[in-house]
């Protein structure tokens, strides 16, 4: 992808784009679901892929209200931020599996720490913006007092023992998607804020 043609994207197709390249990297990394994975996929398309990701982290990662615990005043705008962090944490898996693969040196660090964890399903398979908007309030009145649930917080807790959930995750848990129940396959693995 040529980085001048995804530096003159607007915001959605960025993500678009930001999203295609992680699947077509998938694909050249497991070609075939019945075979190895390939060595098609080399280190300079690992770090384009991984500069389109830091280009997308420009923009927001998290919106104002979300900081303040109240309802962002557009759905798109928080569908795009929440597509941004699905997009930016399977890249960091990706990153993760890729070197595993090919045997290279894994290391955590916290650069996606301060991000929120994805979103639960209640709030990300809703179709209309009025319904969101109902959910979202539900959803905030549950979180009362509590802050954002993070990926640091996140990652925090699965390092620990299986049966030691805090009230936090347990509610995490509770309303987390297919994509969230992921981690929990994952537990004590480096992935989350791997680089």
């Amino acid at each position: 992808m040529s980085i001048i043609k995804y530096r003159s994207y607007d915001a959605v197709t960025l993500v678009a784009a930001f999203q295609s390249s992680l699947i077509y990297a998938i694909i050249l990394l497991f070609p075939d679901p019945l075979k190895p994975p390939s060595r098609m996929f080399d280190l300079p398309t690992l770090v384009s892929l991984r500069e389109l990701g830091l280009f997308v982290t420009q923009g927001n990662l998290i919106l104002p209200e979300e900081k303040s615990h109240t309802r962002p005043s557009s759905w798109q705008e928080w569908v795009l931020v929440s597509c941004k962090r699905r997009s930016l944490v399977c890249l960091n898996l990706f990153t993760w599996i890729n070197a595993i693969h090919n045997g290279f040196s894994t290391f955590p660090c916290a650069d996606m720490d301060f991000v929120p964890a994805p979103a639960g399903k209640v709030l990300w398979s809703i179709a209309t913006e009025e319904k969101w908007e109902i959910a979202y309030d539900r959803w905030l009145g549950r979180w009362a007092g509590m802050g954002i649930y993070t990926l640091g917080d996140l990652q925090g807790a699965l390092r620990g023992p299986l049966g030691d959930l805090n009230l936090r995750l347990e509610m995490w848990l509770e309303e987390a998607d297919e994509f969230g129940i992921m981690f929990m396959a994952l537990r004590k693995t480096p992935i989350l804020s791997s680089s």
